[in-house]
């Protein structure tokens, strides 16, 4: 992901999504929280925290976004990655949503520790940590919100999504 992550944005990728405004759909009216975010028990602290941050964050210097970056779009040979697919929404804007997006994605499968080793391995490839993590996590959090069934709709999900938000908000508010 960092290899991707790496590859440089220039003009003639002027084509490409702009990642940034394509994951916080959500926010582009922000005097009217949307009632799917409105109806979950997280959802209040998720939008002001959001709407909060968003609206003085200094952007990440852009790179290669998948934006649907999860186990299920990697693909796998001998225990090393052969290559990632879905790239239907590429776009160009902050690294940090792929990261939070994956470990979104393996926390809500029950692999918390897999999600911590995989940042870590992330920074360590970038030698940088993951700029905004914490609210890209709480990004990451309302596409489920969206559409619960399936994601977040039975236990033990349900826990781990809270868990998981509740970490993202307690990070951002430290930021």
């Amino acid at each position: 992901l960092a290899a991707i992550h790496r590859i440089p944005i220039g003009p003639s990728a002027a084509f490409l999504l702009d990642a940034n405004r394509e994951v916080t759909w959500f926010l582009n009216k922000p005097d009217l929280m949307p009632e799917y975010i409105s109806v979950h028990p997280l959802g209040s602290a998720i939008w002001a925290a959001t709407l909060s941050y968003w609206s003085t964050m200094t952007p990440a210097a852009p790179g290669l976004v998948h934006i649907d970056y999860w186990g299920g779009n990697v693909l796998w040979h001998e225990g090393a990655i052969a290559a990632v697919v879905d790239w239907e929404e590429a776009a160009q804007g902050d690294p940090g949503i792929d990261v939070a997006y994956c470990r979104l994605d393996m926390v809500l499968c029950g692999l918390p520790d897999q999600a911590e080793r995989f940042l870590a391995s992330y920074e360590a490839a970038t030698g940088e940590p993951a700029r905004h993590l914490a609210f890209w996590e709480l990004v990451a959090a309302v596409r489920p919100l969206f559409n619960p069934e399936g994601w977040i709709s039975d236990s033990p999900q349900k826990e781990r999504f809270a868990a998981f938000v509740e970490s993202a908000l307690a990070r951002l508010s430290d930021a």
